[in-house]
């Protein structure tokens, strides 16, 4: 691991074997991965660009190829998620100057002994609204912050820790008035497909509750539902 660090350096952590050889860019589309390793590789790339005083540092147990990435990215490779840490604390004194970003689920995989000495420096990012991972973690340790994208996970999480922060979600079109949403509806051909995992972390139950209402609003609405079943 390279001991030269800049003001900050942001470790951005994607462990999946999904990932191994795909082709990642800052505007590209998702190559064939999951939701949270498209998203996080995304930031990580936009962070570089953003920020060139900044290391960011992808670290993974694949590589990747990372079109037209500035200078500053680079690509940790580790077995194992606990070797990273490992690694990382031998470099004791550079700590401070460190963030280090994962989910919730992912960290709830990592040793907690090991974690704490890092918890100061740890940013969860909850990618699920109700976050069992994410109150999983916070018995355990103290994180820095709770990151939630939108309204809704925010308001559903506030609660774990008083570092909950929301922040708008960069990887999505702007919404537009609701007017000019009415504007372009027409009931007699809307369609309604929700693209998504059957776990109860998606928020589908919740989805299949605010049905009823949409249908009494919209009679000619229908629903596609293309999911995979949830493997538990």
């Amino acid at each position: 691991m390279n001991s030269t660090f800049a003001q900050k350096t942001i470790y951005i952590l994607v462990f999946s074997k999904a990932i191994q050889g795909k082709r990642f860019s800052r505007f590209g589309s998702n190559p064939g991965v999951g939701g949270t390793q498209f998203v996080s590789i995304s930031l990580a790339l936009h962070l570089a660009e953003a920020y060139p005083d900044w290391q960011v540092r992808l670290v993974s147990n694949s590589e990747v190829q990372l079109e037209n990435a500035t200078q500053n990215i680079k690509q940790e490779i580790f077995d194992e998620a606990i070797d990273f840490f490992k690694a990382l604390a031998l470099l004791e004194d550079h700590l401070q100057s460190a963030i280090i970003l994962a989910t919730a689920s992912f960290l709830n995989g990592v040793d907690p002994s090991l974690l704490k000495k890092f918890e100061a420096r740890l940013v969860c990012w909850s990618h699920h609204p109700f976050d069992v991972g994410a109150a999983s973690l916070v018995f355990k340790l103290t994180p820095r912050a709770i990151v939630c994208v939108g309204t809704y996970q925010f308001y559903s999480n506030k609660r774990l820790n008083a570092r909950v922060y929301q922040i708008q979600n960069i990887f999505i079109a702007p919404r537009y008035p609701d007017t000019d949403r009415r504007e372009t509806i027409d009931p007699e051909k809307l369609n309604i497909v929700f693209l998504v995992a059957l776990v109860l972390a998606k928020g589908f139950l919740e989805f299949a509750k605010a049905w009823k209402g949409l249908k009494d609003r919209f009679p000619m609405v229908q629903l596609h539902v293309m999911a995979l079943p949830d493997p538990g």
